[in-house]
C-alpha cells in the first residue's frame, strides 16, 4: 500500500497491482459483492455518514453490520458488501469533511502509516498536538528507559 497518500478506494482498487481497476463504483461493488448488482438511482432515505482515516486509509463504517469499506471519494456513496446496506441495495451518502486535504497534510507528516487516523470531531488542532506529543523528528531515533533514555 502506498505510504505517501491517504488511501481512497479510487487509489486502492485502481491500481494493476493489486490485481483489478475498478473504474467505478458499481464494478467494484458487484465483484465485491459477487452477485449481479445494479446500482438503484435512489440513495437510503435520512441517512448520512462521516467518512474517517484508519491506519492512512479513507474508510466508512456500516451502521447496520458494522463492516467497513474504503471511501469512493468521487461518488460519495457507500455499499457494505456484507449486508447490502441492511439488504436493502439502497447506497447511503456520505460527508466527507471540507478541510480533507488540510487533515491529509497533518497525517501525512506521520512516518508510519498505522498512526494516520481521524476521526470526525478532531480538529486540526487537535492533530498538530498529537503530531507534536508523538512524532520523532526524521533521523532522531526515540530511546526507551532499558536503552538509556529518560
Amino acid at each position: 500500500m502506498e505510504t505517501d497518500k491517504i488511501v481512497t478506494a479510487e487509489t486502492f482498487w485502481g491500481t494493476a497491482e493489486r490485481g483489478h481497476q475498478f473504474k467505478d463504483f458499481s464494478s467494484y461493488y458487484r465483484r465485491q459483492a459477487r452477485r449481479q448488482l445494479t446500482l438503484p438511482d435512489d440513495v437510503y432515505p435520512g441517512l448520512k455518514i462521516e467518512a474517517q482515516i484508519n491506519h492512512g486509509r479513507w474508510i466508512v463504517d456500516c451502521p447496520f453490520c458494522k463492516g467497513a469499506e474504503y471511501l469512493w471519494e468521487g461518488m460519495k456513496l457507500f455499499l457494505c458488501v456484507s449486508c447490502l446496506n441492511n439488504d436493502t441495495r439502497l447506497p447511503i451518502r456520505v460527508e466527507v469533511p471540507k478541510n480533507k486535504s488540510a487533515i491529509e497534510k497533518i497525517l501525512l507528516e506521520r512516518e508510519n502509516p498505522e498512526t494516520r487516523n481521524w476521526m470526525p470531531g478532531e480538529t486540526l488542532a487537535d492533530l498538530k498536538r498529537e503530531n507534536k506529543e508523538n512524532i520523532i523528528a526524521p533521523g532522531e531515533k526515540k530511546t526507551t528507559e532499558k536503552e538509556g533514555g529518560e
